[in-house]
């Protein structure tokens, strides 16, 4: 439906129903007892990546009453692969809750407490209402928004993040985006020494605005050629060069050439296609 007729849609509608009352009721409860719940979906087969968009202007509930516009998709629901988290005690997340009990088309990829998931199909258990702490409840809600990330990533993206990490480019995609989100999950169970250091050091980069200038470098030094002293490479002695310059002794010094120099960085971000196998900067 076109966007002439946005003023017929009437999305406070559905708050008149008696499911929309009952759900305001627990969240009412839980907010004025200042406790916290979550509403949980979670991947029913480990290894079946996979999340659910929904393409539909409107989702509606069961009434076919309007509840989110997803026109501009600001607003949209849209599950991730390793699944999504909203809190009951929070008003703004009670229409996305809503639709997950009461949208029919929402709930045709979700499976219920006493229901079985179908074989090999990407579908999502719904955990109701885990009491938690405001902690866990933002923990979690992390955890799934970076996790979903890595499983959206595209592939040069993720042969860089597993380069930064020390893990192996040769392996398929999905295997790559299982061993990354492995050292983020390793770091929540081991919350302190090398593990957390690890989950740390990928959330830094992945959170960094610098990342196209991480892409693009070592993709750079992937393809370049230290035999012959062409392009960007890492000498014997550990020192990056460009060409016969010397940059500096650490892939942020090869950044901050690039920062420096945008026509360079112009020039390789245009071609910048990482391969699934190549020299690694150590």
């Amino acid at each position: 439906m076109s966007t002439a007729v946005a003023k017929d849609y009437d999305f406070e509608k559905y708050k008149k129903t008696e499911e929309y009352k009952t759900l305001y009721a627990r969240h009412k409860k839980l907010a004025d007892a200042g406790d916290v719940a979550l509403i949980e979906l979670i991947p029913c087969h480990k290894l079946n990546f996979g999340g659910y968009t929904i393409f539909d202007d409107v989702i509606r509930d069961r009434h076919k009453n309007p509840v989110i516009d997803q026109r501009t998709r600001a607003d949209g629901l849209g599950i991730g692969p390793v699944g999504a988290t909203w809190r009951l005690d929070k008003e703004d997340d009670l229409k996305y809750i809503y639709c997950v009990f009461h949208s029919p088309i929402v709930r045709t990829r979700l499976v219920f407490e006493g229901e079985e998931a179908r074989k090999k199909d990407h579908q999502f258990r719904v955990i109701d209402a885990h009491k938690s702490s405001i902690e866990y409840a933002e923990t979690r809600q992390e955890d799934i928004i970076y996790q979903n990330k890595i499983f959206t990533y595209e592939e040069g993206i993720v042969n860089f993040l597993c380069m930064y990490m020390n893990r192996s480019t040769s392996k398929p995609r999905i295997q790559k985006q299982t061993d990354l989100s492995q050292i983020w999950e390793n770091g929540r169970i081991h919350k302190t020494g090398e593990a957390e250091a690890n989950r740390k050091k990928l959330k830094a980069i992945m959170d960094s605005p610098d990342m196209d200038y991480y892409i693009v470098a070592y993709n750079a030094l992937a393809e370049g050629d230290a035999a012959k002293e062409t392009g960007f490479y890492k000498t014997a002695h550990g020192t990056y060069k460009h060409n016969a310059s010397i940059i500096g002794n650490s892939i942020d010094a090869v950044i901050g050439y690039l920062k420096s120099n945008d026509e360079v960085y112009i020039t390789l971000k245009k071609g910048t296609s990482l391969k699934a196998a190549g020299p690694k900067p150590k």
